[in-house]
């Protein structure tokens, strides 16, 4: 007998316990910007006679960006996207190709799909040249570094209230050689009680072109495992150039962001 679910607005914090499960059940680490994303939209549990059977979290625009469909109910599951697609007015969503369970109902429903996004979750140390002239110190930023930070002339971390409470948190890096400051990196965790952390790096645009980016890169990551944690990242997929840096120093980036449009 098929199931119907109500879709029930509820906050955030409700459908904790549910959204632990699905980060449980995902074969790698939440994707940073889709959290933001979830920080900023709506949240439905959906319910049935039995109880809450998951939940799923859509922005204002009808782009959905979770799914979460509880086990015992999953023959379920590509019934019930449909219901939703419908009684909440998505047109689209935004799918990692390791969330099997979501992007296969979301398949099921596509119109289209393009790729958004390369998703990298994979990294293996690799070794790089060295240059005399590549030669730079690394140190944590201070808050008295904020000046110099918001002077780095770059397109990547242009959120100053961001970039200070990373710098508070203690995530930021900042690189320095004897003409200036290079550029700094990001490396900031995803969720506090999980090991992974998204890392990225800005270089000044006096910098740029001449060899820094590879270590940099390698240089937050290498940090990032040395203290236990797990470097994870993301881009554009057009961005060729920050996919190629990534590989250099031993990044892999096997998985996509899908967008499906309904």
């Amino acid at each position: 007998m098929r199931i119907q679910p109500t879709f029930q607005p509820v906050s955030l914090e409700s459908i904790r316990p549910s959204r632990a499960r699905y980060l449980d059940g995902l074969l790698e680490a939440q994707d940073a910007l889709l959290e933001v994303f979830v920080s900023k939209s709506r949240c439905f549990a959906m319910r049935t006679a039995n109880g809450d059977a998951g939940h799923l979290v859509v922005l204002d625009t009808g782009m959905l960006v979770e799914w979460f469909v509880g086990d015992e109910y999953d023959e379920h599951a590509h019934h019930w996207l449909p219901a939703a697609i419908h009684e909440l007015g998505l047109t689209s969503a935004l799918v990692k190709s390791f969330d099997h369970a979501f992007l296969s109902v979301a398949m099921e429903q596509q119109k289209s799909v393009r790729v958004r996004g390369a998703l990298i979750r994979n990294y293996r140390r690799r070794e790089l040249p060295r240059y005399e002239r590549l030669r730079y110190t690394s140190r944590l930023a201070t808050l008295e570094d904020l000046p110099c930070l918001r002077e780095v002339r770059q397109e990547v971390f242009t959120d100053p209230e961001r970039l200070l409470a990373l710098v508070r948190a203690g995530g930021v890096r900042i690189f320095e050689c004897d003409r200036g400051t290079i550029g700094f990196g990001l490396c900031r965790r995803i969720f506090a009680d999980r090991p992974h952390v998204e890392v990225g790096i800005a270089i000044d645009e006096r910098f740029r072109n001449r060899g820094h980016a590879p270590y940099l890169l390698r240089d937050l990551a290498d940090r990032c495992v040395d203290d236990g944690l797990f470097p994870v990242s993301g881009c554009a997929r057009d961005n060729e150039a920050s996919i190629r840096v990534g590989l250099r120093v031993g990044f892999r980036a096997r998985y996509r962001l899908l967008e499906v449009s309904f």
